[in-house]
């Protein structure tokens, strides 16, 4: 966080808005990544885009059983009653 810090605030304002949006964690997260993903990708250079790269894939490999949720509609939503 404090090498690129910038990229933190992305990720920060991406996931809160997702989630203020959309109530579920897991999809803030994948979006959250994403987008700084591309960010990193765009205006990190040669050595921050690959690290990037790998770190969204483990996050996006991590959350495959949140991604199968939100795909079949059972992912529960944030402040539901479990």
């Amino acid at each position: 966080i404090g090498a690129v810090w910038p990229a933190a605030l992305v990720f920060a304002v991406v996931w809160l808005a997702t989630a203020a949006i959309t109530r579920f964690s897991s999809l803030a997260s994948l979006a959250a990544t994403l987008v700084t993903f591309v960010y990193l990708f765009v205006t990190g250079g040669p050595f921050v885009a690959p690290v990037a790269a790998i770190m969204s894939a483990v996050l996006f490999w991590m959350h495959r059983e949140n991604i199968r949720r939100l795909v079949a509609g059972t992912e529960s939503k944030i402040g539901a009653k479990g």
